[in-house]
């Protein structure tokens, strides 16, 4: 006669978790943090806030005490150096600086080309300031009249003085900086124009202008004035 034998329990094949004796299994974090309501009687979901980039611009020396000289008192400043020493960069970024601490300001950027500023400026160095220094400002590239505008609604505006009908639009209109760029090639009379539409009335900032040029020669046609703007060389 056979004998029928016990069925043994079958041995689990999954590992034990191991867990800290002074309170539960640690959990991963989660992108959201579940909170309870102070009266007890649910649960609120509150979702982790994205992180903000940091800007990618590194700043040289002479970029650093240049923005030092920006928030002096002087409303008028001129950069002078050579070719890709970061003059026009770093005026621009000043520009957006104060663009996105002022809701609803306008700003020019103009040089005596229409198609030099569009190519150097609206093509490449506008883009990699608004890149590198402000990564999570939204922007809107309006090509249709070639101007930069801001979620808070500023505007950084570009121009070219050999443009009739440009030009005159853009007297038509109140900023809060200006940057003459390349202005050894600027007459002073398109210097002393451009600089009565420094009007834009804000609160605490000042109107200024903005100046860079290559270091002079002898065969330019202007000498700096006293207060660092270009003036006719006298014949």
């Amino acid at each position: 006669m056979s004998k029928e034998l016990p069925n043994k329990p079958r041995k689990s094949r999954k590992k034990a978790i191991q867990t800290d004796s002074i309170g539960p299994p640690a959990q991963l974090p989660s992108s959201d943090e579940m909170k309870i309501d102070p009266s007890g009687n649910e649960l609120i979901q509150s979702v982790a806030t994205p992180a903000i980039k940091k800007p990618l611009l590194q700043k040289t020396f002479i970029q650093g005490e240049a923005i030092k000289l920006f928030k002096k008192k002087a409303r008028e400043v001129l950069l002078v150096g050579g070719s890709r020493s970061g003059k026009t960069f770093i005026i621009i970024y000043r520009q957006l600086e104060l663009a996105v601490q002022n809701p609803g300001s306008r700003h020019l950027i103009a040089r005596y080309r229409f198609n030099h500023v569009k190519n150097s400026v609206w093509a490449d160095t506008l883009r990699k300031v608004v890149k590198l220094g402000f990564p999570d400002v939204k922007v809107s590239w309006r090509r249709s009249d070639y101007y930069l505008e801001l979620e808070n609604g500023s505007q950084i505006w570009l121009a070219g003085l050999d443009d009739k009908d440009r030009t005159e639009k853009i007297l038509g209109m109140e900023f809060l900086t200006v940057f003459l760029n390349e202005a050894s090639q600027i007459s002073y009379g398109a210097y002393t124009t451009i600089k009565t539409r420094l009007a834009q009335l804000i609160a605490g900032v000042p109107p200024m202008l903005f100046v860079d040029a290559n270091p002079p020669g002898k065969s330019t046609g202007c000498t700096r004035s006293s207060s660092g703007i270009l003036n006719p060389k006298p014949i």
